[in-house]
């Protein structure tokens, strides 16, 4: 499962009410935030409110942040892995054609 989104719980820090208790959900369902740096600065704060989580980091290639330009909010991107389905073997003998 993966849960992507801008949940406005700060959990940059341990001080916010809403990120610490966003941060026991995660503790008590078994998921792990894969953002670790800010995604909202302004001149007086920084916090990491755009979060993705996952239970099964296993399935993640990459995630990181992404300055934007044309808001205050950074780009959350995760790169999922995803395996190259095997072509199936087709035997075929002159009785089946």
């Amino acid at each position: 499962m993966l849960i992507r989104g801008d949940l406005n719980c700060n959990v940059l820090g341990t001080t916010d009410p809403e990120g610490r208790a966003l941060i026991n959900f995660c503790s008590t369902f078994g998921l792990t935030q894969l953002v670790k740096t800010a995604t909202r600065v302004t001149e007086n704060s920084k916090s990491l409110i755009d979060v993705a989580l996952t239970t099964n980091e296993n399935i993640i290639y990459a995630s990181d942040v992404i300055q934007s330009a044309i808001s205050d909010h950074s780009l959350v991107n995760v790169t999922l892995k995803f395996k190259t389905p095997r072509p199936r073997n087709i035997i075929c003998n002159h009785e089946n054609i």
